[in-house]
């Protein structure tokens, strides 16, 4: 006999902590049996029924963890909670066990624990191992037991159980033997693969392991299903490649039948078919590896008016010539179903959601205006472009100013691009298209542009060789010196421009875009192939990284370099000398963003004051916010971005807050995802096409339910809610649309707080779309940590997210931004305002001195400290939402101080001045102020500048015009101006 001692046995039992409330959240946090980070999550309890020195325990389970021979394994009694020390593995294996132990409390239940792991149990990004057994030497307890082992009394197994429901195996996830294997295929000596038909009820979650049940089955092949009149129903088939690897799975759908014909084209497989993100077709290949098991998810809209009964047809499913069928029953009764059975979220009825061309349509967003064509004039909101031959920018404008200093010039070597442009075409009121075509000799070029509402010009410029070609590809995009004072990206912080740019491509940065300009004009310049792909940010950006352009980079050749003189900064992009076959295509597409997007509303920025917490309203509105912020792990919102599972008490917040005329957002975006989800495992069948691929690991209930192959996200300790990465762009967001829409209509929330960004615009605007169709003024805000770190590829989260600063009403750059650093950071990378929307600031709660420099406050109920209430009770004793607000970065502010380190920002109303003055000076300092007294419409004679007392921000004070003012390190004051007595 084999044997094995296994005596790590811990000498201390962690008891069981109790269900607690989080009072501050109304969390009813999960209730466990048991402490799983001391024993791990699954457990079988044997009956002892015999009085004996030590007993044999036969268990019968059917595991799916990698290696459940190098598991340890920890017994306990129940009675007292002692682990036991005196223990022989004779056998385990993934289908039994065999154990002897000592029954120290005598007859009575004993728990056998066989996945424990250790860990963080407050990690929000868990890193959990499961402890791997010992040898040991054998004491004499446990050669004795050897040697009595067939004599001794044999326990019983009662019960398999998990330390809570979330953490059960499911009949779905236990693994048929070898020998069960080896019967079921001798009866079907011919089939190179099978098909089982699954409800919705049991989602595939194996992909290594054939579940036991299907073999089981008296026809394999057969299933009835129930279903509602009017529902989408979901249903699910199981594709084992028993004796070979499959090509090409496919499955076909004919006619049903029963007291209606529903015609084949009524049902789909979303595995095999579907609509991208940007509504256009998409089809799949799905292919599966040689003894593993591929679902394929399926979906038919049965009529609402459908009458009851049974209704029979067959799923054929292909692949490399081979087939097989699957005979399916949906048996149809009860009442109709409301919204196709989307309104519960177990029926997986959503998953029609992959495929929603939902707010696709080129529809404009307010406050932006249609594209105006006049020749080859293009006008948007606040800005013009001009448009040359070849169909690039010759000039454009920003707020009436002069964004280029000669026309963009695209070349490539001795080829000077020439051509005729084409019509300019308007699709809708929110785009217009054009296209150009060249031909030099042996080389054609097409270039297609377009520009959307929101100052988006697209540039796709193919290159065709027909013979042999040696080229290098050039843009050169020229802005004046008095415009282009402030830059960011390409590894240059946002700030002041103060020194000349040569950049080269790596893949380790997350970067391939520059910002150049001013808060009243500018240009970001992002350069892109045919092959782009939206790579992972905020912590995963390694995981899945940029793409480098096969053109513009050109395996390391290829940079940006920006030189400065007084007249104008210019940019140059090249790609370095490129070879192109005969017949060989090149893509050097580009994109260029016309800054700021929009006018800056300071009225509605200033009547909006967030509150970033799960509160009791009542607190709430006595804070003086009405903006409510929910964010995940909270009792209405527990499950990060799947907001769907507590929709009445979330509407019934959402009313509270209405009826105190506060707006009510919540957190929910696509970055990761919950596994609480109940599409998971169909979302994971589409072969990474939702989900990230990756090295696994993470939270315990990832690695026992999913395995392999994903990157483990973000865990809640508090609700125990454990994600994985998504994977940047997919038919996921079409879902995300339609839940927000879903949540807009159903719940009645305001908007939107995105942590971060995993979509583009294209996203971005449909988002806008369903908010405006839904919400009166709806509101988006978006948070983001530096990004600019090794981790994350070195991106400023401004540039990172300039593409969606036109559709989004409030930044909070927030984590590990500097809020020390020197002013013209806080205006580039931190306010939002060169973009044309304003913040607020997070980390440590920001300074408030200079934070309202730029009309920036901290949130309440994110931290107790700082409060924003001082500041508040300035602003509102002053009138501040009806003011004009002039920074102190523009020429025009009427306010200076004799200081160069300390500003002054003034807000102007017809009756009133307020003067923010902060300083960045080491010590304190003494300034006077140099008034335009004429453009602020006062007189020096009469003015005095009067400190209103604000617990925690400023003393009452008052100084008289020209009188030196003392400003302390790192603080400011705040003061109106008023007639003296």
């Amino acid at each position: 006999m084999s044997v094995e001692v296994n005596l790590r046995f811990r000498s201390t039992m962690t008891q069981r902590k109790p269900a607690r409330l989080d009072l501050a959240n109304d969390v009813a946090l999960p209730e466990f049996k048991w402490d799983r980070y001391e024993l791990g999550n699954h457990r079988a309890v044997i009956v002892v029924e015999d009085e004996s020195w030590a007993v044999r325990a036969r268990t019968e389970w059917r595991r799916r963890d990698p290696k459940p021979e190098s598991i340890d394994v920890i017994l306990v009694s129940a009675a007292t909670g002692e682990q036991i020390t005196n223990a022989v593995r004779l056998h385990l294996d993934r289908f039994s066990a065999d154990i002897i132990f000592e029954p120290v409390s005598g007859p009575g239940e004993y728990y056998f624990y066989y996945l424990p792991y250790d860990g963080n149990p407050e990690a929000y990004y868990q890193k959990v191992d499961y402890r791997l057994r010992e040898q040991t030497v054998a004491t004499e307890w446990a050669e004795r037991a050897l040697r009595e082992a067939n004599n001794l009394p044999l326990a019983r197994l009662f019960k398999l159980e998990a330390v809570a429901d979330h953490h059960t195996f499911s009949e779905i996830e236990k693994p048929a033997k070898p020998q069960e294997i080896a019967s079921f295929l001798q009866r079907f000596p011919d089939s190179g693969f099978f098909a089982f038909p699954e409800s919705r009820e049991n989602p595939i979650c194996m992909r290594r392991f054939v579940p036991c049940h299907w073999l089981e089955r008296t026809q394999q092949n057969v299933a009835i299903v129930d279903a509602r009149p009017g529902e989408y129903l979901v249903f699910q088939i199981g594709v084992w490649a028993a004796r070979r690897s499959l090509g090409s799975v496919t499955a076909r759908f004919r006619d049903f039948n029963g007291p209606e014909v529903w015609a084949a084209e009524r049902f789909t497989c979303f595995n095999t078919v579907g609509i991208d993100y940007t509504g256009n077709g998409l089809s799949k290949t799905v292919s599966v590896e040689h003894d593993c098991v591929q679902p394929l998810w399926c979906g038919v809209r049965l009529p609402a008016d459908a009458p009851e009964g049974e209704y029979q047809g067959i799923v054929t499913v292909h692949s490399d010539g081979e087939e097989r069928i699957v005979s399916l029953t949906i048996r149809v009764s009860g009442e109709p179903i409301d919204n196709e059975g989307t309104d519960e979220p177990e029926r997986l009825c959503r998953l029609k959601w992959l495929n929603s061309t939902l707010a696709q349509e080129p529809t404009v967003v307010k406050p932006f205006t249609p594209v105006q064509v006049e020749g080859r004039t293009l006008r948007i909101l606040g800005r013009e472009v001009v448009l040359n031959d070849l169909g690039l920018p010759a000039q454009i404008k920003s707020n009436g100013i002069v964004v280029l200093a000669s026309p963009i010039a695209l070349d490539f070597g001795d080829l000077k691009l020439s051509g005729s442009l084409g019509p300019i075409c308007a699709l809708g009121e929110g785009r217009a298209e054009w296209t150009t075509e060249v031909s030099y000799g042996d080389v054609k070029a097409l270039v297609k542009g377009s520009l959307e509402f929101d100052g988006t010009l697209e540039y796709e410029v193919e290159i065709l060789a027909d013979a042999p070609q040696c080229l290098s590809g050039e843009l050169n995009v020229n802005l004046p010196a008095s415009v282009a004072t402030y830059g960011m990206g390409l590894g240059v912080k946002g700030g002041l421009l103060k020194e000349d740019i040569d950049w080269k491509w790596s893949v380790e940065n997350n970067q391939d875009s520059l910002w150049l300009g001013s808060p009243e004009a500018g240009l970001q310049i992002s350069l892109r192939d045919d092959s782009y792909r939206r790579p992972l940010n905020t912590n995963f950006y390694h995981q899945m990284p940029l793409v480098m352009p096969k053109s513009w980079a050109n395996d390391g050749k290829g940079g940006v370099q920006v030189s400065r003189d007084s007249q104008s900064v210019q940019l140059k992009a090249y790609s370095g000398e490129l070879n192109l076959a005969p017949g060989e295509k090149l893509r050097f597409d580009f994109r260029l963003a016309v800054t700021p997007f929009k006018p800056i509303d300071t009225k509605r920025h200033f009547e909006h004051r967030f509150f970033h917490a799960y509160r009791p309203i009542d607190w709430v509105d006595r804070s003086g916010a009405n903006t409510l912020n929910v964010h995940h792990a909270t009792g209405i919102n527990p499950y990060i971005n799947y907001p769907f599972l507590r929709p009445a008490a979330m509407k019934h917040y959402a009313d509270l807050c209405h009826e105190r005329w506060m707006k009510f957002k919540i957190y929910y975006t696509v970055r990761e995802l919950t596994t609480r989800a109940p599409e998971l495992f169909a979302l994971l069948s589409l072969d990474h096409e939702v989900f990230s691929a990756g090295p696994a690991g993470g939270y315990s209930w990832l690695q026992e339910h999913i395995g392999e192959d994903y990157i483990a996200a973000w865990y809640a300790p508090n609700v125990e809610d454990s994600s994985i990465v998504t994977s940047g762009i997919s038919r996921w967001h079409n879902f995300y649309v339609e839940g927000l829409d879903w949540l807009a209509l159903n719940v009645g929330i305001d908007g939107l707080y995105l942590d971060d960004i995993a979509f583009d615009r294209k996203v971005m605007k449909r988002i806008r779309r369903v908010l405006e169709s839904r919400r009166p003024d709806p509101f988006i805000d978006i948070h983001s940590a530096n990004q600019y770190n090794p981790k994350d590829g070195f991106a400023s989260s401004a540039n990172l997210y300039l593409e969606h600063m036109p559709f989004i009403d409030r930044v909070w750059f927030g984590e590990y931004f500097d809020y020390d650093s020197a002013p013209d950071y806080w205006l580039i990378e931190v306010s939002g305002i060169p973009f044309g929307v304003m913040g607020e600031m997070l980390e440590k709660g920001g300074n408030p001195w200079r934070g309202a420099l730029f009309g920036m406050t901290c949130r309440m109920g994110w931290a107790e400290k700082p409060d924003p209430k001082p500041v508040w009770r300035i602003w509102d004793s002053f009138g501040i939402a009806e003011s004009t607000m002039i920074g102190w970065w523009s020429a025009s502010c009427p306010v200076r101080t004799s200081d160069p380190d300390v500003l002054a920002t003034v807000y102007v109303r017809d009756d009133s001045v307020l003067v923010a003055l902060a300083s960045w000076a080491s010590s304190t300092v003494s300034v006077s102020l140099e008034v335009d007294w004429a453009a602020l419409g006062l007189s020096s004679s009469d003015t005095v500048w009067v400190a209103p007392e604000s617990d925690e921000f400023q003393p009452a004070a008052s100084f008289n015009a020209g009188e030196a003012i003392p400003v302390e390190h790192r603080k400011g004051w705040m003061l109106i101006a008023k007639k003296a007595d």
